[in-house]
């Protein structure tokens, strides 16, 4: 048997060890649908992100510079919720061609699980910051 309150989990076997373990891992990493919106110059901007899996994002973010790139690979540092997008440095990448053809680059990607949300820092036309926090869409 287990007993979860917010700061005990008593384990009594081996296998409610892995069981937790696997909750905890379910609980630190994003799924589902996240969106959110912010205002850059007077303009409003919307984002969305919808994870398939443990690997792989499905990404959508409005103007200044419209991203959208379904499939995208990412990969989340567990310990500091820091996301990288691996393949987005590379010419051909959905998102780097995305960012590329209007002058941006990814300034920081983060997964907070304890908010269950994504926040997302990402410069545009060279110098046009856009800071977007995604909440989970339940």
């Amino acid at each position: 048997m287990i007993v979860i309150d917010k700061t005990t989990v008593c384990l009594s076997t081996e296998e409610d060890q892995v069981t937790a373990a696997a909750a905890d891992a379910v609980a630190t990493s994003p799924s589902g649908n996240y969106t959110g919106r912010a205002s850059v110059l007077g303009q409003a901007v919307s984002g969305t992100v919808s994870i398939i899996n443990g690997t792989h994002m499905n990404l959508d973010v409005g103007h200044p510079a419209h991203i959208k790139c379904p499939g995208e690979p990412y990969a989340l540092d567990a310990a500091t919720g820091a996301v990288t997008l691996p393949t987005a440095g590379t010419a051909g990448d959905c998102v780097h061609d995305a960012l590329a053809a209007h002058g941006g680059s990814i300034e920081s990607i983060f997964y907070n699980s304890s908010a269950d949300a994504i926040h997302v820092d990402v410069t545009v036309l060279y110098f046009i910051s856009v800071k977007m926090t995604l909440s989970s869409v339940v």
